[in-house]
C-alpha cells in the first residue's frame, strides 16, 4: 500500500504542474496569478470556468520578466511590403475583434489569403502557438516579417489586454505611411523625370550627335551604325544606374548613409524628417497607450527611424529619461524636433 501511494505521488508530481497566467476578469481588469493543472489546456479551461478571459498561460519555470528591448527580438525571414502588412493586419484585426481566438484567426488568414509570404508567416505562428507559447514569445524570433516596432507593439498590446486597440492603431499608421509615401513619390516624380530626360539628352548628344559631326569631317557617315551604337550605349548606362540603385536598396548600411545625406540636404530635409518623425511619435503613442514604460516606448519608436545619426540621438534621450529627465527635455536635447512638437 505504501509503495502504491509513493508511486501515485511520483505520478502526481510528474504530470501536475504550476502555471503562471494572465487574464481579464469580469470587470475587464488584467489579473495575473498561478494555477495548478496537468497541461496548459487544462489550466486555460479552469480559468475560463472562473469567468476569466485567458490572455496567456505559461509553465512557471519558463516565465521570464517581460522586456521590450530590441535585443530580445531576433530577425529571420523577409520583411513584408507595406501592402502585405496592410493585408495581414486588416485581416487579423477584423477576425480577432469579432471574437475569433488568435490561433483560429491565423488559420483563417492562411485559408483566405492568396499571398504566399503571409501564409508562410501565419503557419509559423500557428505551429508555435499550438505548442502553448504566447503570441509574444512566438513573434520574438519573427520580427523581420512585420518590423521590430509592429512586432513589439503586438506583444505589448497582448500583454496589456489591448490587442484590438493596438491592431487598429497599427492599421491607421500603415494607412498614414501609404499617404506620406504617395505624397513623397509624387513630389519626387517630377525632378526624377527631368533628371532622366536631361541624362538621356546628354547621352544622345555625346553618343550620337557628336559622332555624326566627327564622321562628317572624315566624309564617311554610317547613320545606321551610329544609331545602333548610341542606343546600346544609352541602354548600358541606364542599366548600370538601375543596377546601382538596386544595390543601394539591398545594401542597408549604404542606404542608411544615403538617407542620412538627403535628410541633411535642404531640398529634401523636411520631407524625409516629417516621414520618420510622424511615425516615431505615432508608434510612441501606441506603445505608451499599451502600457509600455516611456523609456522603452522611445526605444521601440526608435526602430522606425532608419537614419543612424538620429537613432543614436534618440537612444541618448531614452537614457536621459531613465536617469530622471523629463520626456520633452530629453527629446528637445536631440535637436531633431520642432518647437511645435516639443510644446
Amino acid at each position: 500500500m505504501y509503495r502504491l501511494l509513493l508511486f501515485a505521488a511520483i505520478l502526481y508530481n510528474k504530470f501536475i504542474m504550476k502555471y503562471f497566467y494572465s487574464a481579464k476578469n469580469k470587470n475587464n481588469e488584467i489579473i495575473r496569478g498561478e494555477i495548478i493543472a496537468s497541461s496548459i489546456a487544462e489550466a486555460a479551461i479552469k480559468l475560463e470556468k472562473k469567468g476569466y478571459i485567458v490572455l496567456s498561460v505559461n509553465e512557471a519555470e519558463k516565465v521570464q520578466e517581460y522586456s521590450y528591448s530590441n535585443n530580445e527580438f531576433q530577425s529571420k525571414g523577409i520583411e513584408f511590403t507595406i501592402q502585405e502588412k496592410k493585408e495581414f493586419f486588416n485581416s487579423f484585426y477584423h477576425l480577432y475583434n469579432s471574437g475569433v481566438p488568435i490561433v483560429e484567426s491565423f488559420k483563417l488568414i492562411v485559408n483566405s489569403s492568396a499571398n504566399i509570404n503571409i501564409k508562410s508567416f501565419c503557419r509559423l505562428i500557428i505551429k508555435q502557438t499550438e505548442k502553448g507559447k504566447s503570441l509574444r514569445d512566438t513573434l520574438k524570433n519573427q520580427t523581420v516579417y512585420l518590423g521590430v516596432a509592429y512586432t513589439m507593439l503586438i506583444a505589448a498590446g497582448e500583454e496589456a489586454g489591448k490587442l484590438p486597440e493596438t491592431l487598429e492603431g497599427i492599421l491607421k499608421n500603415i494607412k498614414k505611411q501609404e499617404e506620406i509615401r504617395s505624397n513623397l513619390i509624387s513630389a519626387l516624380t517630377y525632378p526624377a523625370t527631368i533628371l532622366s530626360l536631361a541624362l538621356a539628352v546628354g547621352m544622345l548628344f555625346k553618343f550620337f550627335i557628336i559622332k555624326v559631326f566627327e564622321q562628317m569631317g572624315s566624309g564617311c557617315i554610317c547613320m545606321k551604325m551610329l544609331i545602333i551604337s548610341a542606343i546600346i550605349k544609352m541602354i548600358f548606362v541606364f542599366g548600370i544606374l538601375i543596377g546601382l540603385a538596386f544595390y543601394i536598396y539591398k545594401n542597408k548600411k549604404l542606404a542608411a548613409k544615403i538617407r542620412e545625406f538627403f535628410a541633411n540636404t535642404f531640398l529634401f530635409k523636411n520631407l524625409i524628417n516629417n516621414y520618420y518623425f510622424s511615425n516615431f511619435f505615432y508608434v510612441m503613442a501606441l506603445s505608451y497607450e499599451a502600457g509600455v514604460p516611456v523609456t522603452e516606448a522611445i526605444v521601440m519608436s526608435n526602430s522606425v527611424v532608419n537614419i543612424p545619426a538620429y537613432k543614436k540621438k534618440l537612444k541618448k534621450s531614452a537614457d536621459m529619461v531613465l536617469n530622471g529627465c523629463r520626456v520633452a527635455t530629453a527629446l528637445a536635447a536631440t535637436n531633431l524636433f520642432s518647437g511645435y512638437a516639443m510644446s
